[in-house]
């Protein structure tokens, strides 16, 4: 039996309430971009090689990628020590990783 997987796009964009792409520093903010920023950020982790590591994949990727239950769960629990960015981003974020 295999590990369930979660299907993201990564270059997906992250909207604002105005329903255009949200900025971070010029550029427009994807779900990559932002799950990796969330990754590498200061909070501590049990496991920075796998942080690090996949905040690569995330940021890097031009299409698709398929997250398995584990990572899905390791991006969760960053992302409840995180405190740089909205609850708007934070819950498209959340969304995405269902």
């Amino acid at each position: 039996m295999s590990a369930k997987v979660v299907k993201i796009v990564p270059s997906d964009a992250v909207m604002n309430l105005d329903n255009k792409p949200t900025q971070l520093e010029g550029k427009d903010l994807n779900v990559g971009r932002a799950l990796a920023l969330i990754l590498i950020s200061g909070t501590k982790s049990a496991d920075p090689l796998r942080a690090y590591t996949l905040a690569r994949k995330l940021s890097e990727a031009t299409e698709a990628i398929e997250l398995e239950t584990a990572d899905v769960k390791f991006i969760e629990e960053a992302m409840a020590g995180f405190q740089g960015f909205t609850t708007l981003v934070i819950g498209q974020l959340m969304e995405k990783l269902q």
